[in-house]
């Protein structure tokens, strides 16, 4: 079971984005992201790590992150976050104790 998180040690920023589809003029799909919302949130890298892969004949490292933020409903992993202007791709979530906090784990987009 995961430790509670205080209030005091989510110190960091993220914004949390959904993906909205929409037609071109020639007819295909676009996405934009719209804003779900900010929040507190404490930062871990050590629990989750990080790998290296190869894409395109080239070593890729992928850095893998927990964002621990208070709980809220209707995340998904379709969604994506923001954090010191880098992108990560949402992989699960896990739930801390009844309601009270939500560890997000991601990725970042390489």
């Amino acid at each position: 079971m995961a430790k509670k998180t205080t209030i005091g040690e989510r110190r960091s920023r993220i914004l949390i984005e959904q993906p909205t589809t929409s037609r071109g003029t020639s007819g295909q799909e676009l996405i934009e992201w719209s804003r779900v919302c900010d929040c507190w949130t404490k930062v871990t890298y050590k629990q989750a790590g990080s790998t290296e892969d190869v894409m395109a004949d080239q070593i890729i490292a992928q850095t893998m992150v927990v964002f621990d933020i208070q709980y809220r409903d209707g995340l998904t992993e379709k969604m994506r976050i923001t954090y010191k202007e880098q992108l990560f791709d949402i992989l699960y979530f896990q739930e801390v104790g009844y309601r009270e906090s939500i560890l997000i784990f991601a990725q970042k987009q390489i």
